[in-house]
Protein backbone atom coordinates (compact mmCIF):
# COMPACT_ATOMS: atom_id res chain seq x y z
CA UNK A 1 0.00 0.00 0.00
CA UNK A 2 2.74 2.61 -0.33
CA UNK A 3 3.95 3.44 -3.99
CA UNK A 4 3.61 6.69 -5.44
CA UNK A 5 3.07 7.78 -9.15
CA UNK A 6 6.65 6.57 -10.11
CA UNK A 7 6.92 6.47 -14.01
CA UNK A 8 10.32 4.63 -14.85
CA UNK A 9 9.57 1.25 -14.24
CA UNK A 10 9.24 -2.01 -16.60
CA UNK A 11 6.96 -4.12 -14.68
CA UNK A 12 4.29 -3.37 -11.67
CA UNK A 13 6.22 -7.17 -10.56
CA UNK A 14 9.01 -5.13 -9.51
CA UNK A 15 7.01 -3.03 -7.11
CA UNK A 16 9.64 -2.66 -4.19
CA UNK A 17 10.30 -0.78 -1.29
CA UNK A 18 13.65 0.28 -0.13
CA UNK A 19 14.53 -0.89 3.21
CA UNK A 20 13.83 1.70 5.89
CA UNK A 21 13.77 2.18 9.28
CA UNK A 22 10.15 2.02 10.80
CA UNK A 23 10.81 4.35 14.18
CA UNK A 24 9.09 7.21 13.37
CA UNK A 25 11.35 8.92 15.92
CA UNK A 26 14.05 8.52 13.76
CA UNK A 27 12.91 8.92 10.57
CA UNK A 28 10.00 10.63 10.40
CA UNK A 29 9.54 14.13 8.47
CA UNK A 30 7.29 16.32 10.07
CA UNK A 31 5.66 19.09 7.92
CA UNK A 32 6.49 22.28 7.84
CA UNK A 33 4.31 25.51 8.22
CA UNK A 34 3.93 25.69 4.46
CA UNK A 35 3.61 22.04 3.96
CA UNK A 36 0.37 20.88 3.13
CA UNK A 37 -0.93 17.29 4.58
CA UNK A 38 -1.00 14.53 2.57
CA UNK A 39 -4.13 12.94 1.27
CA UNK A 40 -4.09 9.55 1.38
CA UNK A 41 -6.57 7.60 -0.39
CA UNK A 42 -7.26 3.62 -0.16
CA UNK A 43 -9.82 2.23 -2.76
CA UNK A 44 -12.30 -0.40 -1.99
CA UNK A 45 -15.13 -1.85 -4.08
CA UNK A 46 -17.30 -0.65 -1.58
CA UNK A 47 -15.84 2.22 0.65
CA UNK A 48 -13.41 4.04 0.01
CA UNK A 49 -11.09 5.48 3.05
CA UNK A 50 -10.09 9.27 2.55
CA UNK A 51 -8.31 11.37 4.86
CA UNK A 52 -5.56 14.11 5.84
CA UNK A 53 -2.15 12.84 7.05
CA UNK A 54 -2.15 12.35 11.30
CA UNK A 55 -5.98 13.30 10.56
CA UNK A 56 -8.66 10.32 11.28
CA UNK A 57 -9.84 8.94 7.91
CA UNK A 58 -13.44 8.92 6.19
CA UNK A 59 -15.18 6.24 5.20
CA UNK A 60 -17.13 6.46 2.23
CA UNK A 61 -19.66 4.61 0.19
CA UNK A 62 -18.06 3.68 -2.75
CA UNK A 63 -20.97 4.16 -4.66
CA UNK A 64 -22.45 5.61 -7.94
CA UNK A 65 -26.13 6.73 -8.28
CA UNK A 66 -27.90 8.04 -11.73
CA UNK A 67 -31.68 8.99 -12.00
CA UNK A 68 -34.06 6.14 -12.29
CA UNK A 69 -36.93 8.26 -13.27
CA UNK A 70 -38.53 8.63 -9.74
CA UNK A 71 -39.36 11.57 -7.71
CA UNK A 72 -37.49 14.13 -10.13
CA UNK A 73 -37.99 16.64 -6.82
CA UNK A 74 -35.35 14.49 -5.32
CA UNK A 75 -32.87 13.27 -7.95
CA UNK A 76 -32.43 15.78 -11.00
CA UNK A 77 -32.34 13.88 -14.24
CA UNK A 78 -28.44 14.79 -15.24
CA UNK A 79 -27.37 13.88 -11.68
CA UNK A 80 -24.35 11.97 -10.90
CA UNK A 81 -24.55 11.28 -6.75
CA UNK A 82 -21.62 9.74 -4.91
CA UNK A 83 -20.76 7.71 -1.58
CA UNK A 84 -23.52 9.31 1.49
CA UNK A 85 -25.54 10.89 -0.78
CA UNK A 86 -25.81 8.60 -3.10
CA UNK A 87 -26.33 6.02 -0.50
CA UNK A 88 -29.57 8.09 1.20
CA UNK A 89 -31.02 8.53 -1.77
CA UNK A 90 -31.09 5.05 -3.48
CA UNK A 91 -34.24 4.14 -3.91
CA UNK A 92 -34.37 7.22 -6.53
CA UNK A 93 -31.46 6.16 -7.86
CA UNK A 94 -29.91 3.17 -10.19
CA UNK A 95 -26.75 2.28 -8.40
CA UNK A 96 -23.18 1.33 -9.55
CA UNK A 97 -19.65 0.54 -7.98
CA UNK A 98 -17.16 1.68 -10.29
CA UNK A 99 -14.48 -0.38 -8.29
CA UNK A 100 -16.18 -3.35 -7.28
CA UNK A 101 -14.47 -7.09 -7.17
CA UNK A 102 -11.41 -5.16 -8.15
CA UNK A 103 -11.69 -3.92 -10.83
CA UNK A 104 -12.04 -0.40 -12.03
CA UNK A 105 -14.73 1.24 -14.19
CA UNK A 106 -12.45 3.75 -16.74
CA UNK A 107 -15.48 5.92 -17.01
CA UNK A 108 -13.67 9.29 -17.12
CA UNK A 109 -16.90 11.19 -15.47
CA UNK A 110 -17.59 8.85 -13.09
CA UNK A 111 -14.48 8.25 -11.36
CA UNK A 112 -13.58 12.32 -12.16
CA UNK A 113 -16.90 12.91 -9.80
CA UNK A 114 -15.46 10.08 -7.10
CA UNK A 115 -12.05 11.95 -6.66
CA UNK A 116 -14.12 15.39 -6.59
CA UNK A 117 -16.01 14.48 -3.93
CA UNK A 118 -13.65 13.09 -1.76
CA UNK A 119 -12.02 16.05 -2.02
CA UNK A 120 -15.09 18.38 -1.42
CA UNK A 121 -15.43 16.25 1.69
CA UNK A 122 -11.69 16.24 3.06
CA UNK A 123 -11.95 20.07 2.30
CA UNK A 124 -9.05 20.71 0.14
CA UNK A 125 -8.09 21.75 -3.03
CA UNK A 126 -5.75 18.94 -4.41
CA UNK A 127 -3.26 21.41 -6.59
CA UNK A 128 -1.84 22.27 -2.92
CA UNK A 129 -1.45 18.32 -2.05
CA UNK A 130 0.32 15.18 -2.78
CA UNK A 131 -1.65 12.08 -2.84
CA UNK A 132 -0.73 8.75 -2.15
CA UNK A 133 -3.30 6.23 -3.73
CA UNK A 134 -3.76 2.94 -2.66
CA UNK A 135 -5.51 0.45 -4.87
CA UNK A 136 -5.99 -3.48 -5.08
CA UNK A 137 -3.20 -5.76 -6.53
CA UNK A 138 -5.34 -6.92 -8.73
CA UNK A 139 -5.18 -3.57 -10.82
CA UNK A 140 -3.44 -3.63 -14.21
CA UNK A 141 -0.85 -0.85 -15.99
CA UNK A 142 -3.83 0.62 -17.51
CA UNK A 143 -5.97 0.98 -14.40
CA UNK A 144 -3.32 2.51 -12.47
CA UNK A 145 -2.23 4.68 -15.48
CA UNK A 146 -5.81 5.90 -16.38
CA UNK A 147 -5.97 6.61 -12.74
CA UNK A 148 -2.79 8.68 -13.04
CA UNK A 149 -3.41 10.66 -16.00
CA UNK A 150 -7.19 11.88 -14.65
CA UNK A 151 -5.85 13.33 -11.04
CA UNK A 152 -2.72 14.87 -12.68
CA UNK A 153 -4.93 16.41 -15.97
CA UNK A 154 -8.15 17.69 -14.39
CA UNK A 155 -7.49 18.47 -10.87
CA UNK A 156 -3.72 19.30 -10.83
CA UNK A 157 -2.34 17.28 -8.37
CA UNK A 158 0.77 18.46 -6.99
CA UNK A 159 2.26 15.12 -6.54
CA UNK A 160 1.43 11.78 -6.49
CA UNK A 161 2.19 8.23 -5.50
CA UNK A 162 0.02 5.15 -6.42
CA UNK A 163 0.94 1.88 -4.40
CA UNK A 164 -0.46 -1.48 -3.81
CA UNK A 165 -2.54 -1.59 -0.51
CA UNK A 166 -0.89 -5.31 0.28
CA UNK A 167 2.33 -3.11 0.83
CA UNK A 168 0.96 -0.55 3.41
CA UNK A 169 -0.79 -3.40 5.59
CA UNK A 170 2.88 -5.27 6.16
CA UNK A 171 4.62 -1.49 7.25
CA UNK A 172 1.90 -1.35 9.71
CA UNK A 173 3.37 -4.90 11.89
CA UNK A 174 6.95 -3.08 12.43
CA UNK A 175 8.49 -5.81 9.44
CA UNK A 176 8.79 -5.51 5.86
CA UNK A 177 8.86 -8.86 5.26
CA UNK A 178 5.44 -11.58 5.76
CA UNK A 179 2.47 -12.59 4.54
CA UNK A 180 -0.44 -10.41 4.27
CA UNK A 181 -4.45 -11.26 4.36
CA UNK A 182 -6.50 -8.23 2.62
CA UNK A 183 -10.32 -8.69 3.73
CA UNK A 184 -12.30 -5.82 2.71
CA UNK A 185 -16.19 -6.16 1.71
CA UNK A 186 -15.34 -6.50 -2.08
CA UNK A 187 -12.24 -8.49 -2.32
CA UNK A 188 -9.89 -10.79 -0.79
CA UNK A 189 -6.44 -11.31 -1.24
CA UNK A 190 -3.69 -13.48 0.38
CA UNK A 191 0.26 -12.42 -0.65
CA UNK A 192 3.50 -12.74 1.17
CA UNK A 193 5.93 -9.55 0.84
CA UNK A 194 9.53 -9.93 1.02
CA UNK A 195 11.48 -7.23 2.27
CA UNK A 196 9.25 -4.48 0.78
CA UNK A 197 8.23 -6.41 -2.29
CA UNK A 198 5.05 -8.29 -3.37
CA UNK A 199 5.81 -11.87 -4.38
CA UNK A 200 3.56 -11.38 -7.40
CA UNK A 201 3.87 -15.45 -7.97
CA UNK A 202 2.31 -15.96 -4.32
CA UNK A 203 -1.07 -13.75 -4.81
CA UNK A 204 -4.08 -15.75 -4.01
CA UNK A 205 -7.47 -14.03 -4.34
CA UNK A 206 -10.97 -16.00 -3.51
CA UNK A 207 -14.03 -15.16 -4.53
CA UNK A 208 -15.67 -14.19 -1.28
CA UNK A 209 -15.62 -11.52 0.87
CA UNK A 210 -16.93 -9.02 3.30
CA UNK A 211 -20.59 -8.88 0.82
CA UNK A 212 -20.77 -12.34 1.04
CA UNK A 213 -21.20 -12.79 4.73
CA UNK A 214 -24.33 -9.75 4.40
CA UNK A 215 -25.77 -12.03 1.55
CA UNK A 216 -25.46 -15.04 3.81
CA UNK A 217 -26.87 -13.49 6.31
CA UNK A 218 -29.62 -12.42 4.29
CA UNK A 219 -30.40 -15.89 3.33
CA UNK A 220 -30.39 -17.51 6.88
CA UNK A 221 -32.75 -14.77 8.09
CA UNK A 222 -35.15 -15.22 5.20
CA UNK A 223 -35.11 -18.92 6.17
CA UNK A 224 -36.96 -17.07 9.27
CA UNK A 225 -39.40 -15.55 7.30
CA UNK A 226 -38.13 -12.11 6.92
CA UNK A 227 -37.66 -10.36 3.73
CA UNK A 228 -35.04 -8.23 2.41
CA UNK A 229 -36.33 -7.00 -0.92
CA UNK A 230 -34.93 -3.22 -0.96
CA UNK A 231 -31.62 -1.72 -1.58
CA UNK A 232 -32.09 0.42 1.70
CA UNK A 233 -32.50 -3.40 3.72
CA UNK A 234 -29.21 -4.62 2.48
CA UNK A 235 -28.07 -1.67 3.53
CA UNK A 236 -29.52 -2.45 7.28
CA UNK A 237 -28.15 -6.00 6.96
CA UNK A 238 -24.84 -4.73 6.32
CA UNK A 239 -24.88 -2.93 9.67
CA UNK A 240 -26.40 -5.70 11.42
CA UNK A 241 -23.12 -8.12 10.46
CA UNK A 242 -20.78 -4.94 11.27
CA UNK A 243 -21.83 -4.43 14.47
CA UNK A 244 -22.83 -8.09 15.57
CA UNK A 245 -21.78 -10.51 13.71
CA UNK A 246 -18.74 -12.34 14.86
CA UNK A 247 -16.38 -15.35 14.23
CA UNK A 248 -16.34 -17.91 17.05
CA UNK A 249 -13.79 -20.59 18.41
CA UNK A 250 -16.70 -23.12 18.20
CA UNK A 251 -20.04 -22.61 16.03
CA UNK A 252 -21.32 -25.99 16.97
CA UNK A 253 -21.40 -25.01 20.86
CA UNK A 254 -22.31 -21.21 20.52
CA UNK A 255 -25.09 -19.61 21.53
CA UNK A 256 -26.79 -16.04 20.81
CA UNK A 257 -30.06 -14.27 21.27
CA UNK A 258 -30.38 -10.48 20.64
CA UNK A 259 -33.41 -8.57 19.55
CA UNK A 260 -32.36 -6.03 17.03
CA UNK A 261 -34.27 -3.29 15.33
CA UNK A 262 -34.64 -4.18 11.20
CA UNK A 263 -36.64 -1.64 9.30
CA UNK A 264 -40.54 -0.22 9.53
CA UNK A 265 -40.44 -1.44 13.00
CA UNK A 266 -39.52 -4.81 12.44
CA UNK A 267 -37.67 -6.68 15.11
CA UNK A 268 -35.79 -9.43 15.02
CA UNK A 269 -34.03 -11.87 17.58
CA UNK A 270 -30.60 -12.30 16.29
CA UNK A 271 -29.75 -16.22 16.82
CA UNK A 272 -26.94 -19.06 15.70
CA UNK A 273 -26.88 -16.43 11.50
CA UNK A 274 -24.53 -13.98 13.70
CA UNK A 275 -21.39 -16.76 14.19
CA UNK A 276 -22.94 -18.89 11.41
CA UNK A 277 -23.00 -16.42 8.46
CA UNK A 278 -19.21 -15.67 8.68
CA UNK A 279 -17.53 -19.28 9.03
CA UNK A 280 -17.40 -20.20 5.41
CA UNK A 281 -15.56 -16.73 4.34
CA UNK A 282 -13.24 -17.25 7.31
CA UNK A 283 -12.28 -21.30 6.42
CA UNK A 284 -12.29 -19.74 3.04
CA UNK A 285 -10.00 -17.10 3.95
CA UNK A 286 -7.83 -19.31 6.14
CA UNK A 287 -7.25 -21.41 2.88
CA UNK A 288 -6.08 -18.42 0.98
CA UNK A 289 -3.05 -17.94 3.08
CA UNK A 290 -2.87 -21.49 3.37
CA UNK A 291 -1.70 -22.13 -0.59
CA UNK A 292 -0.24 -18.36 -1.09
CA UNK A 293 2.30 -19.73 2.00
CA UNK A 294 2.29 -22.97 -0.28
CA UNK A 295 3.02 -21.41 -3.74
CA UNK A 296 5.87 -20.02 -2.05
CA UNK A 297 7.06 -23.52 0.00
CA UNK A 298 7.17 -21.01 3.55
CA UNK A 299 6.55 -21.30 7.04
CA UNK A 300 4.03 -18.58 7.91
CA UNK A 301 6.12 -16.89 10.28
CA UNK A 302 4.27 -13.35 10.59
CA UNK A 303 0.74 -12.42 9.02
CA UNK A 304 -0.97 -8.64 9.03
CA UNK A 305 -4.80 -9.24 8.60
CA UNK A 306 -6.15 -5.66 7.62
CA UNK A 307 -9.52 -5.02 5.93
CA UNK A 308 -13.13 -4.18 6.96
CA UNK A 309 -13.95 -7.93 7.94
CA UNK A 310 -10.39 -8.14 9.84
CA UNK A 311 -12.65 -6.21 12.40
CA UNK A 312 -15.30 -8.34 13.20
CA UNK A 313 -15.17 -10.21 16.70
CA UNK A 314 -13.27 -12.97 16.85
CA UNK A 315 -11.84 -13.11 13.19
CA UNK A 316 -7.88 -12.64 13.95
CA UNK A 317 -7.96 -14.81 17.31
CA UNK A 318 -9.42 -17.45 14.77
CA UNK A 319 -6.66 -17.22 12.68
CA UNK A 320 -4.24 -16.86 15.81
CA UNK A 321 -5.67 -20.23 16.75
CA UNK A 322 -5.24 -22.29 12.99
CA UNK A 323 -1.72 -20.48 12.95
CA UNK A 324 -0.51 -21.41 16.46
CA UNK A 325 3.30 -20.45 15.98
CA UNK A 326 2.76 -17.68 13.49
CA UNK A 327 3.14 -14.03 14.85
CA UNK A 328 -0.33 -11.91 14.21
CA UNK A 329 -0.90 -8.32 14.96
CA UNK A 330 -4.28 -8.01 16.82
CA UNK A 331 -5.13 -4.18 17.10
CA UNK A 332 -7.61 -1.85 17.52
CA UNK A 333 -10.91 -2.14 14.90
CA UNK A 334 -10.34 1.20 13.78
CA UNK A 335 -6.55 -0.07 12.61
CA UNK A 336 -7.41 -2.87 11.55
CA UNK A 337 -10.30 -1.64 8.97
CA UNK A 338 -8.21 1.01 8.15
CA UNK A 339 -4.73 -0.68 7.92
CA UNK A 340 -3.61 0.49 4.82
CA UNK A 341 -4.42 3.60 5.24
CA UNK A 342 -2.55 3.63 8.87
CA UNK A 343 0.58 1.91 6.55
CA UNK A 344 0.32 5.06 3.85
CA UNK A 345 0.73 7.62 6.83
CA UNK A 346 3.81 5.93 8.27
CA UNK A 347 5.58 5.47 4.72
CA UNK A 348 4.24 8.87 3.62
CA UNK A 349 5.87 9.98 7.24
CA UNK A 350 9.63 9.07 6.40
CA UNK A 351 11.93 11.45 5.69
CA UNK A 352 13.32 9.20 2.73
CA UNK A 353 9.90 9.07 1.29
CA UNK A 354 10.79 12.45 0.33
CA UNK A 355 12.76 12.09 -2.87
CA UNK A 356 10.14 9.32 -4.00
CA UNK A 357 6.97 11.79 -5.28
CA UNK A 358 6.45 11.85 -8.78
CA UNK A 359 5.29 15.22 -10.40
CA UNK A 360 3.24 15.44 -13.74
CA UNK A 361 6.48 16.82 -15.38
CA UNK A 362 8.32 13.69 -14.20
CA UNK A 363 5.57 11.62 -15.53
CA UNK A 364 5.55 13.05 -18.68
CA UNK A 365 9.10 12.56 -19.21
CA UNK A 366 8.45 9.12 -19.64
CA UNK A 367 7.37 7.30 -23.12
CA UNK A 368 5.55 4.57 -21.36
CA UNK A 369 3.55 6.39 -18.33
CA UNK A 370 1.82 2.89 -17.96
CA UNK A 371 4.90 1.87 -15.55
CA UNK A 372 4.32 4.54 -12.53
CA UNK A 373 4.17 2.91 -9.57
CA UNK A 374 7.76 1.60 -9.00
CA UNK A 375 10.31 2.01 -5.96
CA UNK A 376 13.49 1.24 -7.02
Amino acid sequence: IFLSVLVVCSSLSNTNLKSFSLNKKSTANPLSKEDKPVIIISLDGFLIVAGKQNETPFEIPAIIGKYNGKQEKEVKKDDILTGDEAKNKRKYLNIEYPFKNGKLDKNEKIIYKVFDDIFSILEVSPREHNLFLLVPVTYSKEDINFLADLLFDKFSIKKMYIMYDLLADIVTTGSMTGFVLNSSEDITVAAFIKKGKLQKESVVQIDKAGEDVTLELKKRLEERGLSFISAAHMDVLREIKRDYCFVSEDPDSEEVSEEVDLYDGIKVELRSEVFFSPEKYIQDSIEAVKKSAKKMDKKIEALAIGGSNAAMDGFVERFQSEFVDTQIEDDSEDKKRNMNFYGGEIITSMAFFNKRWISKEKKDKVADSAHMIYIE
